[in-house]
């Protein structure tokens, strides 16, 4: 199980700093608990498609639709 840890710790980073590079485009300040609360309400999906809903981006759902 422990690559799937490190696995998702990755992905979790990467959607974290995706949405706060986005908050930051926006003039926004970035707020950890808003991330949290956000990818709390998706529920219980893939990191990816979370990461997908919260900043719009394709790229990790790309190697999902391959």
């Amino acid at each position: 199980y422990g690559t799937s840890y490190i696995t998702g710790k990755y992905l979790l980073e990467s959607a974290l700093a995706d949405y706060a590079k986005m908050k930051e485009d926006e003039g926004k300040p970035f707020q950890i608990r808003e991330f949290m609360d956000g990818l709390n309400s998706i529920g219980n999906i893939p990191i990816s498609l979370g990461h997908w809903e919260m900043t719009g981006q394709v790229e990790q759902l790309k190697n999902i639709l391959k």
